[in-house]
């Protein structure tokens, strides 16, 4: 598998794969979307990622079609609902002590 250089990224002076490269080969290797969504959920709310990040990996790696099929479900499952989570980063930049990602009332 060939990896592109914005694919890769140095840990501790190891390459690694980035996390959104990450979550698009465990589509690739066929992982639930449930599992893939939990990984994107923790990337994003680790500030690991962003869901723009992820999306335009997927769709690297899957193609356009794939990604605008299956992407909306993975958000929901990862409870990243776009607008959901602009709304919370607004917050967030109003009040930096508060969470970035704050969980469901």
């Amino acid at each position: 598998m060939n990896l592109d250089p914005q694919d890769v990224r140095l840990v501790d002076g190891l390459p690694t794969t980035t996390p959104e490269r990450t979550i698009a080969d465990l589509v690739r290797s066929g992982h639930d979307l449930s599992h893939v969504a939990t990984v994107l959920g923790d990337a994003v709310r680790t500030g690991q990622t962003t869901t723009e990040r992820a999306r335009q990996a997927l769709r690297r790696v899957h193609g356009e079609r794939f990604t605008r099929a299956t992407w909306p479900m993975i958000l929901r499952t990862a409870e990243l609902d776009p607008l959901r989570v602009l709304e919370q980063l607004r917050r967030w930049a109003n009040d930096p002590g508060q969470s970035a990602i704050a969980p469901e009332p």
